[in-house]
């Protein structure tokens, strides 16, 4: 009789362990699909912003823009394959408030901005790239 309580015993202990192994074996997974579902989002979000930053249009979204503000007033305007230098002189505040408006909506990263004051206009100068 006592080697069967032996051996349920030795049943129970297996049968313990074997439950506190799977239970720390899910908690580990459980931990790691959290970190893999943070690494997903993290990617996602790494893409959307590739995407977003590599417009293709950009060049047209530019020229369209640049299109409303008269030619007397454009001193450079360049717009190269991912970057766009600009000199506009003599604007008036609201066509400098709608330039800089519609430039910060777009996708654009701005290496070198300078707006000078001189009497009722402004002077602008860029240097922005994408």
């Amino acid at each position: 009789m006592s080697r069967d309580r032996l051996a349920i015993l030795l049943a129970l202990l297996f049968l313990a362990a074997s439950v506190l192994f799977f239970f720390y074996q899910k908690k580990g997974y459980t931990k790691r699909f959290e970190e893999i579902k943070q690494e997903k989002i993290q990617v996602e979000k790494t893409a959307a912003l590739k995407r977003l930053w590599s417009t293709k249009g950009m060049q047209k979204k530019l020229h369209n823009l640049f299109k409303r503000v008269p030619k007397a007033k454009v001193e450079r305007l360049k717009i190269e394959r991912t970057k766009v230098a600009i000199k506009l002189n003599s604007l008036s505040d609201k066509e400098i408030n709608y330039l800089l408006t519609k430039l910060a909506i777009l996708p654009v990263e701005f290496k070198k901005l300078n707006i000078v004051k001189s009497g009722n206009s402004f002077i602008l100068e860029a240097l922005c790239a994408w």
